[in-house]
């Protein structure tokens, strides 16, 4: 399990339950795909299943930033982007914390314009 609390899939209709960490909210991760540093994540918190907090972007984030925002945008809600996706998109997320410690995620994580970010 690990120590994030996020929800796993286990094929297209399970969920795999992982406990909530505790945690103090002033702890700093890290976003990553694959082996790049995507940005900064400060002010956790929770609302089971999912993780926020305040993302800051690094530059290496710019391909992802029409994606993110199109899909988190409250009028786009099952809609198509008027842009092509990067191919396997949801593939390589990981938030890494201060010690080190890697969780891969499950899904694309949902960066909104304000520099909120939420994932689980």
């Amino acid at each position: 399990m690990g120590a994030f609390g996020f929800c796993s899939t286990a094929g297209a209709t399970a969920m795999a339950y992982r406990p909530m960490p505790e945690f103090t909210g002033k702890e700093v991760l890290k976003l990553f795909r694959y082996d790049v540093f995507m940005g900064t994540i400060t002010d956790l918190d929770s609302d089971w299943p999912w993780m926020m907090g305040k993302i800051e972007l690094t530059p290496a984030a710019e391909t992802y930033k029409p994606l993110w925002y199109f899909w988190t945008s409250e009028g786009n809600f099952g809609a198509d982007p008027p842009f092509e996706i990067p191919e396997d998109y949801d593939k390589g997320w990981a938030i890494v914390q201060e010690d080190g410690q890697r969780e891969e995620l499950d899904f694309l994580p949902a960066v909104h314009a304000d520099g909120e970010i939420g994932w689980r």
